[in-house]
């Protein structure tokens, strides 16, 4: 088969290129999926970099989430109540990844599609889509009131922005740019901040306070997770599921102390496991049900693997859409 590897840890840029290999045969448990779309999502770069949580023996197959067509299963009845359908499907963090004609998997990281579902949508399904819902789920189990999230511009940030808004549950944007800022803006979004403004930490502040924001998602880290934690109230919780800043989360020792301020982690695996397999088929049903007006994302490019210097050339424009590799 076909598939994009790394041989080596670095400048995606460098290290990335196609080759053929032998397609996986599926071990106990695991289903074996034809692929037919992966986004490259923010974290795909940073694990090619090496720079993710894990690491894969080398060489390596990128890819972290995609759809295809289960064609085999080596499982239990839910595996081969599979083959035949369109899943979307998460990679392994111990094995393949999605951005190859063929990947194996466990049958439990596969979520069957509606005949509804696009193959554009149901490619991005899991990681953006099911993030949102769980943010805000855990907002409204943890705050008094309302929730910050920085990087409010990117993709993750625009669909939790709609689906809080959908769930009446308030929250305060903040953008990196005043263009990003403009676009949630006329999106609907009340309260919205820019960062680098020279008000910035006053107004978040306030509006922290007004709203009872006790839970904030951050992902940028740095200098950005001490200042949310400054400005939430008394015991405020600050999760970091993101490192855009390149620089370790931070937090004032006298927060800490005196406030009760914390800083915790959110990473999607570990969410998956807290809820088990029927909750992460219930949230991916609520995403199916909501649709692409809710949770979808434009789709800048459909690049084949042999094009993939020039899709991950394009990542980085990902406020505007997504890439998308197709065998």
């Amino acid at each position: 088969m076909r598939a994009v590897v790394i041989e080596q840890y670095g400048d995606p840029k460098a290290v990335l290129s196609v080759r053929d290999i032998p397609t996986p045969e599926p071990r106990g448990g695991e289903v074996l999926i034809k692929m037919a779309a992966s986004p490259i999502n923010p974290s795909d770069v940073v694990f090619v970099e090496g720079n993710y949580g894990y690491r894969k023996t080398l060489p390596a197959i990128p890819g972290s989430e995609g759809v295809g067509t289960v064609v085999a299963a080596n499982a239990g009845v839910y595996g081969r109540w599979l083959v035949g359908k369109r899943v979307s499907c998460a990679a392994p963090d111990n094995g393949g990844g999605t951005w190859a004609e063929y990947m194996t998997c466990s049958a439990m990281a596969c979520a069957p599609l509606w005949a509804s579902t696009s193959l554009e949508f149901g490619a991005m399904l899991l990681a953006n889509p099911v993030t949102a819902v769980s943010l805000v789920a855990m907002a409204q189990r943890h705050s008094r009131g309302g929730f910050i999230q920085t990087a409010a511009g990117s993709a993750l940030g625009r669909m939790t922005a709609r689906w809080a808004r959908h769930r009446g549950v308030p929250a305060i944007h903040v953008a990196r740019s005043e263009a990003a800022a403009a676009m949630l803006r006329a999106a609907g979004e009340d309260y919205v901040l820019v960062s680098s403004a020279p008000d910035f930490d006053d107004q978040l502040a306030a509006l922290a306070r007004g709203l009872n924001a006790t839970i904030a998602f951050d992902a940028v880290g740095g200098a950005m997770t001490r200042r949310l934690a400054t400005a939430l109230p008394r015991s405020g919780r600050v999760v970091v599921l993101g490192g855009l800043s390149g620089e370790a989360a931070q937090l004032d020792v006298r927060d800490a102390v005196f406030e009760a301020k914390s800083i915790e982690g959110f990473w999607l695996p570990f969410e998956i496991r807290r809820i088990g397999t029927l909750g992460l088929l219930r949230r991916v049903a609520t995403v199916q049900r909501m649709g692409e007006a809710m949770f979808g994302a434009p789709v800048l490019a459909r690049l084949p693997y042999e094009r993939i210097g020039e899709a991950i050339a394009l990542q980085p424009r990902g406020t505007e859409g997504k890439v998308l590799l197709v065998p």
